[in-house]
């Protein structure tokens, strides 16, 4: 996989985003049960990555940013 800027849209397929949905919809699922919430940033951020907006690494740049977390 080549390097992208950050913000550069990810192609993806409809299987890979579909799998996506369905990763990002576990993920706040666990996070609700264990007595956490998504918050609305972190959720569009989330949302962006299932749709192909963005890559992982870009998804936890933002996250890791965010929260003040270093690399």
């Amino acid at each position: 996989m080549g390097s992208r800027e950050a913000g550069d849209t990810v192609t993806i397929t409809a299987q890979e985003r579909a799998e996506r949905e369905e990763a990002v919809r576990q993920a706040c699922h666990s996070i609700e049960m264990e007595g956490g919430t998504v918050t609305p940033e972190t959720k569009a951020d989330l949302d962006a990555y299932a749709r192909g907006e963005i890559d992982e690494p870009e998804m936890m740049r933002r996250y890791r940013a965010r929260y003040g977390i270093a690399d």
